[in-house]
């Protein structure tokens, strides 16, 4: 029994490596396989940004599930979108090629990447990240989160590190602590 937990534990071990290393590629995997029927159009979130701004940058926009019901609402705002997964801007892309949209688009790691390389931080009033902080590993970024309900359904198998666990598509999920944020 000894040398199938140890197997256990190797084969555990590859996996986290595996999704650690490859995390672009399984967001581009899941982009492939969900194309822009994963997560719903968030068409209510106009009504909170409506008095704060006109121009926008959403990091992590995925498919355009905020940019593209914002943009319909309000064609004259300037909308920036940028995300990790090159499948998923070109399936963003042409979405607002086929509704007639303008949005500036492109692609950046923002754990590794200075998203100013890109756009000037001038050009926006307000950066939208939806989803964003806690696809971070823990490595590359940390903030608050721990310990809550969403953390507490993985599964033990899942996980790679204290709060760092890897779903069933193996993309990456970081549950923050504030206590390790403030140092």
């Amino acid at each position: 029994m000894d040398g199938f937990n140890e197997f256990k534990e190797r084969k555990r071990a590859l996996r986290i490596k595996e999704v650690l290393e490859n995390s672009q590629k399984q967001w581009d995997v899941f982009y492939k396989r969900n194309k822009r029927n994963f997560y719903k159009d968030r068409h209510w979130i106009i009504k909170e940004l409506t008095p704060y701004c006109h121009d926008l940058i959403e990091v992590g926009c995925g498919v355009g599930n905020s940019i593209i019901p914002i943009l319909q609402e309000r064609p004259d705002w300037t909308c920036y979108g940028c995300d990790f997964s090159i499948i998923s801007i070109n399936l963003l892309e042409d979405e607002i090629k086929k509704l007639s949209l303008r949005c500036f688009t492109f692609v950046c790691d923002i754990s590794t990447q200075n998203i100013c390389d890109h756009v000037n931080k001038n050009d926006f009033d307000l950066c939208l990240m939806i989803f964003v902080l806690s696809a971070i590993p823990e490595s590359k970024f940390m903030d608050y989160a721990s310990d809550d309900a969403a953390m507490n359904r993985f599964e033990s198998d899942s996980k790679i590190s204290e709060n760092c666990f890897f779903r069933n598509d193996n993309t990456i999920a970081y549950y923050f602590d504030l206590g390790k944020r403030k140092k």
